[in-house]
């Protein structure tokens, strides 16, 4: 199973938040095999990879997976990448303009995820609101019900690919 993360990169998140998306990913993952897809770009890639590193704790059939849109040399966050994850995965995007490989790099997590959690405050512009509007074009059997609003008022939307359901926390 893969989980893939996706938010804004200024963000403010509580420990609440993040035990409530721990047991989230216990309920969908069971004692499957998990292999998490994350970002390294801001405050809630920082929340989605303390969460996922504390299900690993708790379940060492995980692994962390950091997707990059960039392979160059001279980029910075790869060789910190290969100290905290599991692996370090690039999609082909060789061909992708520099200023479209983060969108494309998203994409590419979207199509390969079975269960994606996005936090979403606000919908319009920025790379969160766009990959997760790319996540209900292309699961358009997605269908939608609000669970909860525990989450200290912010919005959560959990895609659980494998059962088609789209839900906002």
């Amino acid at each position: 199973m893969i989980i893939s993360f996706f938010g804004h990169s200024k963000c403010s998140i509580s420990d609440l938040s993040e035990q409530e998306i721990i047991s989230t990913i216990e309920n969908v993952a069971g004692n499957n095999y998990v292999e998490f897809f994350l970002g390294m770009y801001g405050d809630f890639d920082a929340f989605a990879y303390r969460c996922a590193k504390k299900y690993r704790e708790m379940h060492p059939n995980s692994k962390l997976v950091f997707v990059t849109p960039y392979i160059h040399e001279n980029y910075c966050l790869l060789e910190d990448a290969k100290e905290r994850f599991d692996e370090v995965i690039y999609p082909e995007l060789e061909n992708v303009p520099k200023r479209y490989a983060i969108i494309k790099r998203n994409e590419y997590m979207i199509d390969e995820s079975n269960f994606i959690i996005f936090y979403v405050t606000h919908h319009f512009g920025g790379g969160a609101c766009r990959t997760l509007e790319y996540a209900k074009r292309k699961k358009n059997n997605i269908s939608t019900y609000q669970k909860s609003r525990r989450i200290n008022l912010r919005l959560f939307y959990i895609i659980n690919i494998q059962i088609w359901q789209y839900t906002k926390l």
